[in-house]
């Protein structure tokens, strides 16, 4: 059984249903079936075999998904780049997992032009209008087989790896979560369920598919037969423009999208009642934005809390919004979840500990890093780094979090990455990233920096070398400038003490 089965099927049920509507383009299940397999086996022509790691740097396009599926029919990992990423993070997220491919378009030719020499990476595929100098055309692999129907020959199993996702791109030391063939048909039928999805849906995706919520919700509508459409950028206006136009079902966006969208006078005169379910997703709501969705045009809202070594977790229901405060929800179809203390030990119903989870969609590790994988994933269950509680109707509540991680704008930041790079400022003794509250992206980056001694620098001095080296959501939005950092008797920076100036008083903290 593999994932790439979901789409022969659809193309037989539905073959002339439009599976993929991009920004310039639509594609029926049949041709996106076809596509996906003479570009599988292009792939395979070109010395990638089953288990070959392919990167994938490409916009939201349908040749994105087609690839997605050429990869499933052959046995082939899916490594995704993020496009935000900086010169410094595709170099060291590439040279770390050492793809055998990488697939790329026109929007990010340029950039790959100027790594191409210090890439391990053996085999370049140009998506693409025009050539490019020592890439294979994508098209190319494609038409090879143009007059070929017939599905790849390669046996796949259900515990067959399928996605390698970086979870961190931590510069140096990113971890690579392993996902299975079989995972993703579980998270895909699960999801439908939960959702009560079907194949008449419309879904828009609107964040980036390297993005593993989104692009798990785009094939997710493609397992059960409905329709994708995919836009390359955030567009409040023409989210709405296309909503009513195409008459979509459903969206999932993150926080800072929907207050966009809210923001809009335009939000009142749009007929948006085709849609059935909205969701949000990778950070909480602020009270007011759920309040204004659920009272107003979006009032079938879902949100959602999932990692990605696990999948989804649990969902907050549409009537549940505002009866349930800060609330993420009660487990998915086939998910256990456990509140556990320091020693291990499942605290009862009311108290706070550590979310451990067990879903049927479990990522299967990090890629060469067992050490990290035993860290997290003990006898099934999944140690997330979150502290929670459950209620008596077994309702999940995030009240903090033990990890080094920064949630802005339903992104994860990873405070020893900024560290890493602000450490490198020839100006900077010692530096410690927080994350403080902030209205608009629930979290911001603060950075408190200690500096060389006869050094001054500015925030925007630091704040722009940041962006140099990492993606600009990544940078901190602000720097304070102390004499020193408090440390623990072990010597490490005593995080907790800087916090506390911002967190008190504040419902939800972090540890």
């Amino acid at each position: 059984m593999n994932f790439g089965e979901s789409l022969t099927i659809q193309a037989l049920r539905h073959p002339n249903k439009i599976a993929i509507e991009d920004d310039f383009k639509s594609i029926t299940y049949k041709e996106l079936n076809l596509r996906a397999n003479r570009l599988a086996l292009g792939l395979l022509d070109c010395g990638l075999k089953k288990g070959s790691i392919v990167g994938q740097f490409q916009g939201n396009t349908s040749e994105h998904i087609e690839l997605i599926y050429a990869l499933a029919k052959t046995g082939m990992i899916r490594m995704p780049i993020n496009p935000r990423a900086q010169r410094e993070e595709i170099l060291n997220t590439i040279n770390m997992l050492e793809p055998q491919a990488l697939v790329f378009d026109s929007q990010f030719a340029e950039i790959v032009a100027s790594l191409k020499s210090e890439l391990k990476c053996p085999l370049f595929i140009y998506e693409g209008p025009d050539s490019f100098t020592g890439a294979i055309h994508y098209e190319d692999l494609i038409t090879k087989y143009e007059k070929l129907n017939s599905e790849p020959k390669i046996e796949i199993e259900e515990g067959d790896p399928f996605f390698v996702q970086s979870t961190s791109g931590t510069t140096g030391f990113p971890k690579a979560a392993l996902l299975s063939q079989g995972g993703m048909i579980k998270r895909s039928l699960i999801r439908a369920i939960d959702l009560n999805n079907h194949a008449q849906g419309i879904y828009l995706a609107v964040t980036s598919l390297s993005n593993t919520a989104s692009v798990f919700y785009a094939i997710s509508q493609l397992y059960i037969g409905g329709t994708v459409i995919l836009r390359n950028k955030f567009e409040p206006l023409d989210i709405l423009e296309t909503i009513e136009a195409k008459k979509v079902t459903n969206i999932s966006m993150v926080p800072v999208m929907w207050e966009r969208i809210l923001e809009l006078p335009e939000l009142p005169k749009f007929k948006l009642d085709s849609l059935q379910f909205v969701i949000s997703y990778g950070a909480p709501l602020h009270e007011e934005t759920k309040i204004r969705m659920v009272k107003g045009f979006f009032f079938n809202l879902y949100e959602t809390y999932g990692i990605t070594e696990t999948g989804p977790i649990s969902n907050l229901l549409p009537r549940d919004q505002l009866r349930k405060k800060d609330c993420v929800g009660q487990p998915t179809l086939h998910t256990r979840i456990k509140i556990k203390d320091e020693f291990d030990n499942e605290l009862p119903i009311g108290r706070e500990g550590e979310i451990v989870v067990q879903t049927p969609y479990l990522f299967m590790g990090y890629l060469k890093n067992p050490e990290a994988t035993n860290q997290v994933l003990r006898k099934g269950w999944y140690y997330t780094g979150d502290i929670g509680r459950l209620d008596e109707e077994k309702y999940l509540y995030i009240t903090g979090r033990s990890k080094d991680v920064i949630i802005s704008g339903g992104y994860n930041i990873y405070a020893e990455e900024i560290e890493r790079v602000i450490a490198l400022h020839p100006k900077v003794k010692e530096v410690a990233v927080i994350a403080v509250p902030d209205e608009k992206w629930g979290e911001a980056v603060k950075a408190i920096v200690v500096l060389k001694k006869g050094f001054t620098a500015t925030a925007e001095e630091i704040i722009e070398f940041c962006k140099m080296k990492i993606a600009s959501y990544k940078k901190p939005q602000s720097v304070s400038f102390v004499s020193h950092l408090p440390h623990s008797e072990a010597g490490k920076i005593a995080k907790n003490q800087l916090k506390e100036e911002y967190w008190a008083g504040q419902q939800r903290k972090v540890s």
